[in-house]
């Protein structure tokens, strides 16, 4: 049970050893590691200065509209004091997802790639289910628990979709359905932002973005880096240049993943540019080509 309150920071400190040991740090604030005094059990806590982030209570909705999620991290209770409000979560000690694709610069094994995809897939599937955008995520948003199992964090730019009426409720499950509505402003990571969202932002419009869509996108680019080893379309490696070939591959019905490796090169530095051929001469796959054939694989037995 979540449970939410106002107490002081005296108060919290009697149900929490807050230790210095930090888990994250973010534009709005800082995650810590705490102990729970009263069970013994590891927590997180999330410290938002309100001179930062005066209201915080989008984040806590996300999270509590999300309570009981596999592969979503679990809030625990929320409390406040003077300067801050603070979010005690359930602790993900087994690191981020994004060290263990930097430890494999050639890509991960194809049998843990999907393994941990599916994962990612699932926790993205209940946000949208109970009508919540993450609107960031990325490998460093993907975290392990002391199990091994994927979870995903940070809910600060989430945004929460209005619910129906109760005589509307979704046949996809979650809490009842949640109204058809897009959003008007572009945030998020930029290596892992949509096409759309892109546009939106250097445009400064006011068109309408589907978040959960562009949520999509940043699960692909994701599963992209984990089994090429490489953001594809990360600032300052190409990425402009990739984006722009992707663009055009899908337009002529091309291979994406081959044009993106001819704008930025292996593992995102901007390499040759001129065709290359799709055999080498004893009839396997370029190595620009394996990412795709194990991207195949991976979202057919998704």
């Amino acid at each position: 049970m979540v449970r939410r309150s106002c107490s002081t920071r005296c108060e919290a400190a009697s149900r929490y050893l807050i230790e210095d040991q930090l888990l994250g740090n973010g534009t709005f604030g800082t995650v810590n590691r705490g102990v729970d005094l009263t069970s013994g059990e590891l927590v997180a806590i999330k410290r938002l200065p309100f001179s930062l982030t005066p209201d915080s209570s989008d984040e806590v909705e996300a999270m509590l509209r999300l309570t009981g999620c596999s592969n979503v991290i679990g809030i625990r209770e929320t409390f406040q004091d003077g300067k801050a409000q603070s979010i005690v979560m359930d602790a993900a000690i087994g690191g981020e997802l994004f060290d263990q694709v930097a430890a494999a610069p050639e890509g991960m094994a194809e049998m843990e790639a999907r393994r941990i995809f599916w994962q990612m897939a699932s926790g993205v599937a209940q946000m949208h289910s109970r009508g919540v955008a993450h609107r960031d995520l990325k490998l460093e948003n993907a975290v392990f628990d002391a199990r091994g199992e994927l979870r995903w964090i940070d809910f600060g730019l989430a945004h929460l979709y209005s619910k129906q009426p109760s005589a509307e409720r979704s046949s996809e499950g979650g809490e009842g359905g949640f109204e058809d509505e897009g959003v008007d402003t572009a945030v998020g990571s930029e290596s892992y932002m949509a096409p759309e969202l892109v546009r939106l932002r250097d445009a400064r419009t006011g068109v309408q973005v589907d978040a959960r869509k562009a949520d999509i996108w940043a699960l692909g680019v994701c599963l992209f880096a984990m089994v090429a080893g490489f953001v594809p379309l990360a600032r300052g490696e190409g990425g402009e240049d990739a984006l722009a070939s992707l663009a055009s591959a899908q337009a002529e019905g091309a291979c994406g993943v081959a044009a993106i490796y001819a704008a930025v090169g292996d593992h995102g530095r901007r390499g040759n540019s001129r065709a290359r051929p799709r055999k080498r001469d004893d009839g396997k796959p370029q190595p620009e080509l394996w990412p795709l054939l194990r991207l195949t694989r991976i979202l057919r037995a998704t």
